[in-house]
């Protein structure tokens, strides 16, 4: 699917769009607690940069016990 069918699928089904925020938003918050609970950063593995920033992956952090899913 590109760019322009997505954008006519949205207009045509919004809640096409709700449905995919809602699985993205998982997906994020999924991925954020696994590297939240790691015990090795990211950043040492082989002196690779970190994937998030520690400063976003702390906001993300504060921000899951207050999130709720709604379907």
């Amino acid at each position: 699917m590109n760019a322009g069918e997505l954008g006519a699928a949205i207009s045509r089904m919004p809640e096409f769009a709700v449905m995919l925020m809602s699985v993205m938003y998982d997906r994020i918050r999924f991925v954020t607690a696994r590297l939240a609970a790691r015990r090795v950063p990211i950043a040492a593995r082989d002196g690779e940069p970190p994937v998030f920033a520690p400063a976003l992956l702390a906001s993300l952090e504060a921000a899951l016990p207050r999130s709720a899913v709604t379907r």
